[in-house]
């Protein structure tokens, strides 16, 4: 049969299968409102049902972001629980996992501008630096994050989804090497602007080392409050938001006081100084905005020898 008559015969059949389905357009997720294809019965994150067809108010030109992962079934974690300065939103169950799933990115159905700089005067040392890269830039990073990347589930600090490029350390052994993965040149713009002068803590860092990550709200997944490595991880961290902007959150590591910092998309965030060794910093579940999130995050690590 030729592949149009094929391809005519399954839409007739779809339609007489599930007439309720408007044939040809995409349906919103009444869970997680991701737009799923027209040609799926179920949810591509949370495995929802499709009950009924609901189209989207805008069709987005753009292409839909998939990064594939390794994350096995039942690894969510529950952190709705935890202590933050906002109201709460009902955190959904997590929905079960396929063993090998992969990822879609809701489609970006506009780029609107982010919110005017905000300068963190609670909080030395730390930098935000609204609309660092352009809609166009951050649809190419996640392109090529979805083709070139493999994701693997984390639970180093709260459980998230990973990969990583340049130098290893090893945080017990205390010891960096060479690794066998280099910065992606994909990336070379972004590390080109960094150091243009354009952006004063920026002029002279040179990262070796970049790790991504991606959070499925949907699984549960979250960054626990942490302190960067003291002495392994540098003075500097430099980390762009992708896909979804979110509320970070500074702990003082003595006082316990907490202070949330929007992280807008595109952004980029620069930590140093008092912001750096003095508070630790985190995102809650509830905090991302949007099914999925990705960040990429710089580093110049020490690379002399063995760090004490």
């Amino acid at each position: 049969m030729p592949r149009t008559l094929h391809s005519f015969v399954q839409r007739k059949l779809e339609a007489a299968r599930h007439p309720d389905r408007v044939p040809g357009l995409p349906w919103a997720c009444a869970v997680c409102t991701l737009h799923n294809p027209p040609e799926r019965t179920a949810c591509q994150v949370c495995l929802t049902k499709h009950a009924a067809a609901v189209p989207p108010t805008k069709v987005s030109q753009e292409p839909v972001v998939v990064l594939d992962d390794e994350e096995a079934p039942d690894r969510a974690h529950d952190v709705s629980g935890r202590e933050c300065s906002r109201a709460k939103r009902a955190a959904p169950a997590p929905a079960p996992e396929p063993a090998a799933a992969q990822m879609v990115l809701q489609p970006v159905l506009s780029c609107p501008k982010s919110v005017p700089h905000r300068a963190v005067r609670a909080i030395g040392g730390l930098y935000i630096f609204d609309d660092f890269i352009s809609c166009a830039e951050e649809n190419m990073l996640l392109d090529n994050l979805r083709q070139q990347e493999k994701f693997h589930i984390s639970h180093w600090n709260g459980v998230n989804l990973g990969t990583s490029w340049g130098v290893k350390t090893d945080f017990r052994l205390r010891t960096v090497t060479a690794g066998d993965r280099p910065l992606p040149a994909y990336l070379d713009f972004v590390l080109a602007r960094m150091r243009s002068g354009s952006f004063p803590p920026l002029r002279a860092f040179r990262p070796n080392e970049a790790n991504c990550i991606q959070y499925i709200v949907a699984r549960q997944h979250h960054l626990a409050p942490h302190f960067d490595d003291r002495k392994l991880s540098g003075e500097l961290l430099a980390n762009l938001s992708l896909a979804s902007e979110c509320h970070m959150t500074y702990v003082h590591g003595k006082s316990g006081r907490k202070i949330r910092v929007l992280l807008p998309r595109r952004s980029l965030q620069v930590v140093t100084g008092e912001a750096r060794y003095d508070w630790q910093h985190g995102i809650l579940n509830e905090d991302i905005v949007g099914p999925v999130r990705v960040s990429i995050t710089f580093r110049h690590t020490d690379t002399t020898g063995k760090v004490a």
